[in-house]
């Protein structure tokens, strides 16, 4: 789950969203709490969903 606190984050989080390493919620400034409860409700019941954005970011990176 991300959310974009700088201009610079934009086009980072938004291909970061498309190679479905995370859901980007959007601009901070017009992201609430209710928002955020509703997507982490939405992620917590979709296991499937956690375990690729798991896959993707292990593959992503190396550990080294």
């Amino acid at each position: 789950m991300s959310i974009v606190l700088a201009d610079n984050q934009r086009d980072l989080a938004r291909r970061a969203h498309e190679a479905g390493l995370t859901r980007v919620l959007g601009w901070h400034a017009d992201v609430g709490p209710g928002e955020v409860a509703r997507a982490l409700a939405e992620l917590a019941e979709d296991p499937a969903a956690r375990a690729s954005m798991a896959a993707r970011g292990r593959a992503l990176v190396d550990g080294l």
